[in-house]
């Protein structure tokens, strides 16, 4: 675990004696940057946030030069606050010389930046969090990181939905690209592996087979929706233990193929789910035994029909 402590440069005292007495007051006020902006509890928000995961300004061995002040000046201006990573043989020294330029880039006035906070990681040097003076309150406050991760859980779900509405497409990409790779190969002679549907790649042919009945407007599949929600079990759209009503698998499973080509023609089924108030439900799915189970009725269903339609007509 990493030790964190107060954003405090020990060394500057050194720094300060190195410029005189006349420069007191500026470095006085130099050495005011250098008191942590952020107590124990704050810090503690700040480094498990995910502007510390990475630092984005690294200083050697070398050490901090104005160069560095003004880089880390333009980071802060694009994130919350920013991760600064030193090493090398004495990097408290190397993070006072960059507090230093900090200060001494606006000698008449409050700094720009504020040293948040530092730690000491395993791995040896020093890490330090700066931030624009004005957003220390906003940056070290519990609203501030409570907003960033609900933000991030709301990400997260965004794009396994995504991941969801677009499986299909995405699949079908891939065989087409597929398919004209295998024609451009044979423009050069390799043999074709998939001129046909029956020999394309079962993805490929699962969406080339999609859907009997094209809805041409919005209009015309929400009725189709509506009348295939009033078909299914009582129960069954609200049952949480069940997957979405309109999520692609589960309306294949119902043997409604012409109701997941007109979502995918309409802005996708989470989008009509939320239009029509069908609740939605990420990542429940039914199990492979079910599946199998309603696929085989399916099989044992079509030969019956065609034993009638053979025999049926006849008699």
């Amino acid at each position: 675990m990493f030790a964190i402590t107060l954003a405090l440069c020990s060394g500057f005292s050194a720094e300060v004696a190195r410029r005189g007495a006349v420069n007191a007051p500026r470095a006085a006020q130099v050495v005011a940057v250098a008191v942590a902006a952020a107590d124990a509890e704050a810090a503690e928000r700040l480094w498990t946030g995910s502007f510390a995961n990475k630092p984005l300004l690294r200083i050697g061995k070398t050490g901090a030069t104005a160069t560095h002040a003004n880089g880390l000046s333009d980071l802060c201006e694009h994130h919350a606050y920013v991760n600064v990573r030193l090493t090398g043989r004495d990097p408290d020294e190397a993070l006072d010389q960059l507090v230093g330029h900090i200060g001494a880039a606006t000698p008449d006035a409050k700094p720009s930046l504020t040293l948040l906070a530092k730690r000491v990681p395993r791995k040896g040097g020093v890490e330090a969090l700066f931030s624009q003076s004005s957003r220390v309150d906003e940056v070290c406050s519990f609203e501030y990181h409570e907003a960033n991760r609900a933000a991030a859980k709301h990400a997260e779900i965004e794009a396994l939905a995504d991941a969801e509405t677009y499986k299909e497409e995405r699949a079908a990409a891939v065989a087409r690209t597929a398919r004209q790779a295998d024609k451009l190969g044979s423009k050069s002679g390799a043999p074709r592996q998939w001129r046909s549907a029956r020999s394309q790649p079962p993805r490929s042919r699962k969406t080339s087979m999609m859907a009997k009945v094209t809805y041409t407007s919005k209009v015309d599949l929400q009725e189709a929706i509506r009348a295939y929600l009033k078909q299914l079990p009582e129960g069954a759209v609200d049952d949480p233990s069940l997957p979405s009503a309109l999520n692609y698998k589960e309306l294949a499973y119902n043997g409604r193929q012409d109701i997941v080509e007109g979502c995918m023609a309409h802005g996708g089924y989470l989008q009509l789910s939320n239009e029509m108030g069908v609740p939605v439900r990420i990542g429940v799915e039914r199990s492979a035994s079910e599946s199998a189970e309603k696929s085989k009725t399916s099989v044992q269903v079509k030969k019956a029909v065609n034993l009638f339609n053979m025999f049926g007509k006849a008699g």
